[in-house]
């Protein structure tokens, strides 16, 4: 139910452009930072991913020159942390699901991907992603913050298939074998550890809202996209998700990009 009304209340805010889904991975390496200082390492890979997308996009160069007028703008972002992998391991990533556009820092026109299925080159965005968040990351350290030590969960009833003589069973999407589907056997002890890494801190938000989809102003900014766009409001279209985790192999380290949501072709109403 929870999810249903989360989805409901999104397409209000749905534009007739593409949505891509850009996924930022947290390294292996640091996810012992994240198993200590867990509200730290999860708000700066909020800060570090949105604001390197924020970054590209007030770049006008990453825009058509139809519509860019040699002036960035403002994306719309939807991120999710998801914390787990399929075998319940620490693989903490962020999904964000991104407009194919942006609203110009004027709010006069609507910029648009320079082609069709590509918004941002993802070598590049990798790499100021990067230093980002080790800039962040060092920061954080010279504070003293890492000095001491939505609606899913880490694993569904559906993916269990057992628990007997102190074992537990559940089915996996092995990653590193073509995603094969797999039974992992655990004890219970080791299950109930794994499943306790992906409890976040108490009042931790998880899902997030950025450029036109903050809540401030939020209902004006896509109002003035959609007349840029000479777009009706929309009559429950289908909503862009971030992809079900539980459902698919979990993101390789590093970035990834992929074209999440491609419109049907909207009858404008007539302009007086």
């Amino acid at each position: 139910m929870a999810q249903a009304d989360w989805v409901e209340a999104r397409r209000a805010d749905l534009l007739p452009v593409e949505y891509f889904q850009v996924v930022f991975t947290l390294p292996h390496e640091l996810c012992s930072l994240a198993l200590y200082r867990p509200r730290v390492v999860y708000d700066l890979l909020f800060r570090a991913a949105t604001e390197t997308l924020a970054t590209f996009a007030r770049d006008p160069r990453h825009f058509s020159a139809k519509t860019s007028n040699k002036i960035g703008g403002t994306l719309g972002i939807t991120a999710i942390l998801y914390t787990w992998a399929q075998n319940l391991s620490l693989h903490p990533h962020l999904h964000c699901v991104v407009t194919g556009g942006a609203l110009s820092c004027d709010q006069q026109h609507f910029l648009t991907p320079r082609s069709k299925g590509f918004l941002f080159p993802v070598r590049a965005l990798s790499k100021v992603f990067r230093s980002k968040f080790l800039e962040g990351l060092m920061r954080a350290f010279e504070h003293g913050k890492l000095g001491a030590y939505t609606h899913r969960i880490a694993i569904s009833n559906h993916r269990i298939l057992s628990l007997q003589h102190n074992r537990v069973a559940f089915r996996y999407s092995d990653s590193a074998n073509a995603s094969k589907k797999k039974v992992m056997s655990l004890d219970a002890q080791e299950f109930i550890r794994r499943f306790l890494l992906h409890v976040l801190p108490r009042g931790f938000v998880r899902i997030r809202h950025y450029g036109l989809l903050a809540n401030r102003n939020r209902k004006e900014k896509i109002a003035r996209c959609r007349d840029l766009l000479a777009a009706p409001s929309p009559q429950h279209p289908a909503c862009p998700q971030p992809s079900n985790p539980q459902e698919r192999s979990p993101e390789p380290a590093g970035l990834v990009q992929r074209v999440l949501y491609t419109p049907r072709p909207i009858q404008a109403e007539p302009r007086r």
